[in-house]
């Protein structure tokens, strides 16, 4: 079974802040907050 507790992850405490928009890196994000990161994505205007 998955442990969905991501505050135990091995990147609690990190807050890491996704610049780009290509597929890559949004799952790049996703992996870091998967493994317990916290994460901010940029607004997009319209």
């Amino acid at each position: 079974m998955r442990n969905e507790n991501t505050s135990a992850g091995a990147l609690a405490g990190i807050h890491v802040v996704d610049l780009a928009g290509t597929v890559a890196t949004a799952y790049c994000g996703k992996l870091f907050r998967d493994l317990g990161a916290t994460g901010d994505e940029p607004r997009t205007a319209g």
